[in-house]
């Protein structure tokens, strides 16, 4: 059997070859004293909330393995969730990653793969996958511009005729502006929330219509005690903004290599928007008002690269994103190892 996986800041997402469903649970494992391990939702409910008894990490962090037990403990439990008790110890696993990884972070995704249980293990560029599960036509003799908007990376990749124009990637993503949410309340107004806090906080700012102030709760610092706080919209807008110019940064930069013919394919067909942070109107509508070209949302864009892998998977497995990488003259990202 063939595993494919997701493994992302926030969210890992699996299948198998041949099926069209997947799971999807927050990426984030809980260890008790006796290191039971508590992986996905239950263990995201506990961020913040923990004793110090147990102990929560996140696997990944910016795309790359942030703790190599707990990855390895993620692979196990969605070859368990997702393959039958005969198969586990004969399945084959393939997993996105990011470009910007560097060898080292590539040998540690394969180990972790091995260890997990998997007798082959091959990784693919998520913004290929990401483009596959897009619906774009990657093998034809045109340009597509897709960008990842995940919570720890954010991606651009030019794709053409089974081949990588162009692929950067920048360690910053929605967990940034989750920090960034934190760092200046803690900094101008004395006062301290945790990350779910802030996640939630950015959320309502972009659903907000005309709203000045938004009510978060946490503790005040110069009392010490529980309070609220009326925060400014307008502080939680220019954190989106400073995300917005670092991506369009990302996107110029991609685009300095690309061949004119390329640039004027990506001008008519726009650009393509995946990844959680696509689902963020008014970082869509920055992104069009800065760049001044058309901004395209993927269909389910949080999903594009899992369903990217499952549709690649179901043809002829990796048969497409094969051809991407042996085509490709980038020699760091091809990777896969067999036991």
């Amino acid at each position: 059997m063939h595993l494919v996986v997701d493994l992302g800041s926030s969210t890992f997402r699996a299948g198998v070859s041949g099926r069209e469903d997947f799971i999807s649970e927050p990426c984030v494992i809980a260890y008790d004293v006796s290191g039971e391990a508590i992986i996905g939702t239950e263990a995201a409910k506990m961020i913040g909330r923990n004793p110090d008894l147990v102990k929560i990490t996140t696997p990944v962090q910016w795309g790359a393995v942030n703790d190599f037990s707990a990855v390895v403990d993620i692979i196990r439990h969605v070859a368990k969730t997702c393959l039958p008790g005969r198969l586990r110890r004969k399945f084959t696993l393939t997993m996105a990653i990011p470009s910007g990884l560097t060898q080292v972070e590539r040998k540690a995704m394969v180990e972790a793969g091995k260890t997990a249980g998997a007798k082959e293990v091959t990784l693919v560029n998520s913004g290929v996958a990401a483009a596959l599960g897009a619906g774009l036509p990657i093998q034809d003799p045109v340009g597509c511009l897709v960008v990842n908007l995940g919570a720890g990376v954010t991606e651009a990749a030019i794709l053409s005729m089974r081949g990588i124009v162009d692929s950067r990637s920048l360690n910053v993503g929605g967990r940034s502006i989750d920090h960034a949410i934190i760092e200046t309340l803690k900094k101008d107004y004395s006062f301290l929330i945790g990350q779910l806090s802030a996640e939630q906080l950015k959320r309502r700012c972009d659903a907000a219509d005309g709203t000045e102030t938004l009510e978060v709760k946490g503790r005040n610092l110069s009392t010490g005690l529980p309070d609220s706080l009326q925060v400014p919209c307008a502080l939680i807008q220019g954190q989106w903004e400073n995300y917005c110019n670092t991506i369009v940064d990302l996107i110029v930069q991609t685009l300095a290599s690309c061949p004119p013919e390329l640039v004027g394919d990506i001008m008519d067909r726009g650009i393509v928007l995946v990844g959680g942070g696509a689902q963020s109107k008014g970082l869509v509508n920055l992104l069009m008002e800065r760049t001044d070209v058309p901004m395209i949302v993927a269909d389910d864009p949080e999903n594009c690269v899992i369903r990217g892998l499952l549709k690649d998977a179901k043809d002829t497995r990796s048969a497409v994103l094969a051809n991407f990488f042996s085509n490709l003259s980038h020699p760091q990202l091809p990777i896969s190892s067999k036991k």
